[in-house]
C-alpha cells in the first residue's frame, strides 16, 4: 500500500516560524555623465553630439570635409563609433544646472546615510 501522510497535529504544539531568505540588496545603477568642453571655433572636434544621451566619434578625415562649410555637418556614423552615457551635456551647459543633475543628488543622498561617489575626469578634474 502507498505510504500514508500524517496526521495534523493537534493540541497545545505551535508550528515554528519558518526562518524567511534575506532580502536582496538593491542594485544602485552607475550612472555616467559627460561634459562637452567649449572649443574654439578653430578647433579639431572629432566628437560630436547625437542626442542627450549619446556621442559619436569621428576621424579628422570626415571633419575635414566640412571645414569649408558654413553649416552643421551631417556626419553618418556607425553604432560603433557612438558611445552612451546617462547623459551628455552640451558645452552651453551652466555649471549650476550640471552641478544640479549630477552631484546634488549624491550630497542629498549623504545626508540620508546613503554611499555615493562622484569621479571627475579632465584636465582640471572639475
Amino acid at each position: 500500500p502507498p505510504p500514508r501522510a500524517a496526521a495534523p497535529a493537534t493540541g497545545g504544539a505551535k508550528a515554528q516560524p519558518q526562518p524567511q531568505e534575506a532580502a536582496a540588496p538593491a542594485v544602485t545603477p552607475i550612472q555616467v555623465f559627460l561634459r562637452l568642453k567649449p572649443l574654439p571655433s578653430d578647433a579639431d572636434v572629432s566628437l560630436t553630439r547625437v542626442d542627450e544621451t549619446t556621442v559619436a566619434m569621428h576621424t579628422p578625415t570626415t571633419q575635414a570635409l566640412y571645414a569649408e562649410s558654413d553649416k552643421m555637418p551631417q556626419i553618418q556614423v556607425t553604432e560603433q563609433d557612438k558611445y552612451h552615457f546617462t547623459h551628455v551635456f552640451g558645452p552651453e551647459t551652466p555649471q549650476d544646472v550640471l552641478f544640479q543633475n549630477t552631484a546634488e543628488p549624491l550630497v542629498n543622498q549623504l545626508f540620508d546615510r546613503q554611499d555615493g561617489l562622484v569621479f571627475a575626469y579632465g584636465p582640471t578634474n572639475s
